[in-house]
């Protein structure tokens, strides 16, 4: 699914945790040819490009359970 993402594209971070669906937002960043997510970092207290690819990110955290991906479409006028 990696290869379908754009630099740009919003990514919603799905959780397994009950009553909750998004857990963390972001935006998709091509680095290196991998998806990269450009996020507010509650560690860090700043907006960081993750230093993991965006797989390697989720495997990093069991209630990650996946994610889901918007794009904005381009205006006509």
């Amino acid at each position: 699914m990696e290869k379908s993402i754009q630099s740009g594209d919003i990514i919603a971070i799905t959780t397994s945790m009950s009553n909750l669906d998004i857990v963390h937002t972001g935006f998709a960043i091509k680095k290196n040819g991998r998806i990269h997510l450009m996020h507010a970092s509650s560690k860090k207290s700043a907006v960081e490009i993750s230093e993991l690819p965006l797989a390697d990110y989720l495997k990093a955290n069991k209630t990650q359970s996946g994610y889901r991906v918007s794009r904005l479409a381009k205006s006509a006028i």
